[in-house]
Parts: structure tokens; C-alpha cells; sequence
């Protein structure tokens, strides 16, 4: 899985560890039967900055990206979307 040199430099070893799990998961590698995964780990580790990098490794293959969230999230979602200060790649 090759990163934009930007984003790699922006995530941290263990952000870059789930990236490659999750990638193997959706794609069907590494042992994994394609079915998709779920992110889930210990409050302000980054899953939301992984789940970018995700998003945006697909969008640059122009593919297609739902994120489905509970709706007390929606908001967060709405903002790294917006582009505002706050999204780490929104220079993207």
C-alpha cells in the first residue's frame, strides 16, 4: 500500500499499523475474506485520522467512499469533509 508522502509523514507508527490492517481487510489480503473490518481502538488514538488516510487511498484510485457513523458523529464528519482547519489533510 503506497501512501501519499504527505499523509505518511503526518501519521504516526500505529495509525500507519491499522491503515495496513484495515487495507488488507477490505481487500481481501493477508489471510482476510474481503468483508470489510471495523476500526475500533482506545479514545484519541486517531481512528478518525486513519479512516481518512482510508478514505482518501480510495478516493485517489478514484473510487467510491460511504462512511456510515452514529449521529452523534455526524458533525465530526461534516467537518474533516468541509475542509475546515481542523482536517489534517485537507490540503488534499
Amino acid at each position: 500500500m503506497i501512501l501519499d508522502p504527505g499523509l505518511n509523514a503526518k501519521m504516526k507508527p500505529h495509525q500507519k499499523e491499522g491503515l495496513l490492517f484495515l487495507y488488507n481487510c477490505i481487500n481481501g489480503l493477508a489471510g482476510f475474506n474481503g468483508n470489510g473490518c471495523i476500526l475500533a481502538d482506545s479514545v484519541g488514538l486517531g481512528k478518525t485520522f486513519t479512516a481518512l488516510a482510508v478514505i482518501k487511498y480510495y478516493e485517489n484510485r478514484n473510487l467510491r467512499v460511504l462512511v456510515l457513523c452514529p449521529k452523534k458523529l455526524a458533525d465530526n464528519w461534516t467537518t474533516y469533509k468541509a475542509n475546515y482547519v481542523n482536517n489534517p489533510i485537507a490540503a488534499d
